[in-house]
């Protein structure tokens, strides 16, 4: 049988040495206890049974079957037009997208594998092309070409109000986006994943060219230039609404020395004692690198 003590009885027996907690009644929380807030969010991360599990354990109580959906399509469009004999034009657009719905197998907008959140990835590509034959001699030829890819991951709780489970404004106005908190219990499945990585992502690549071919004898001679910038625009958090740790810590006998008969991670969640948590902030990145060069060759 492992205890769980009260962490508010903490105090220092008389060889000045060893701190102990008074055992809860029954090995049972008073209803009068348990937080309020940890009552909400255990309520609605951790679903009720559907099915009876294994004898005197109940493990595996919880059988479920959950899509993981996936939308995904690309393709491509080329344009050619002859102008003239001496003049062509040719133009091309790519596109591709790939959505992937998220796996929530708790149907609570949870999910407990980092592989399977929701996420839209969009990519799109455009170039356009002249080349033009100045004279039997001399080729002049123009490309222009611009590619995007946006990835955009939230998690399926995206815009949670917190003060659904209790959590005060000021918590709520702390993070940069709002969902539901990361939440770890020792001895429980890891749930370090619930809403996953906030990201937003967008990079853009634009490129101009130009080059004059000359013919001259039996020298070919070529000039050009090109100029490019790439952009980046991302804001990436791993727990952009906080998160929760919680270990026997609280309601283990001596609060310094950990036992295997003492303390119950769950426990100490439901009188509402994490051992660690954090509210992650991050800068938004933005940059740009332009670049130009000239090439002259024979």
């Amino acid at each position: 049988l492992i205890r769980i003590h009260d962490p508010l009885t903490s105090r220092l027996l008389p060889d000045g040495r060893t701190w102990t907690r008074t055992p809860f009644p029954n090995n049972v929380l008073p209803s009068s206890r348990i937080d309020p807030v940890a009552q909400k969010l255990a309520r609605y991360v951790w679903p009720n049974p559907n099915n009876p599990g294994a004898p005197f354990t109940n493990l595996n109580n919880y059988i479920v079957t959950a899509p993981n959906p996936i939308d995904q399509d690309q393709f491509t469009i080329k344009l050619d037009h002859q102008v003239s004999a001496a003049n062509r034009l040719t133009g091309s657009y790519a596109h591709s997208r790939f959505n992937l719905g998220g796996w929530d197998p708790l149907f609570n907008k949870t999910s407990v594998s980092q592989e399977y959140f929701a996420e839209k990835n969009q990519s799109h590509f455009i170039s356009v092309g002249d080349t033009q034959v100045l004279n039997p001699t001399t080729i002049l030829e123009l490309r222009a070409g611009f590619i995007r890819f946006a990835e955009r991951r939230l998690p399926k709780s995206f815009g949670q109000d917190l003060g659904f489970f209790g959590l005060p404004a000021s918590y709520q106005n702390a993070g940069q986006y709002r969902h539901i908190p990361v939440v770890t219990v020792t001895g429980l499945i890891g749930l370090t994943n619930t809403t996953g990585s906030t990201i937003l992502r967008a990079t853009n690549n634009y490129s101009l060219s130009g080059s004059v071919t000359k013919i001259r004898g039996l020298h070919n001679l070529k000039a050009g230039a090109q100029y490019r910038a790439l952009q980046l625009n991302d804001v990436q958090l791993t727990f952009p609404s906080g998160s929760f740790a919680f270990t026997p810590g609280f309601t283990q006998e001596d609060p310094l020395r950990p036992a295997a008969t003492s303390g119950v991670g769950f426990a100490s969640m439901l009188v509402g004692y994490p051992a660690s948590g954090s509210v992650p902030k991050v800068n938004p990145l933005s940059t740009q690198i332009r670049y130009l060069g000239y090439y002259f060759q024979d």
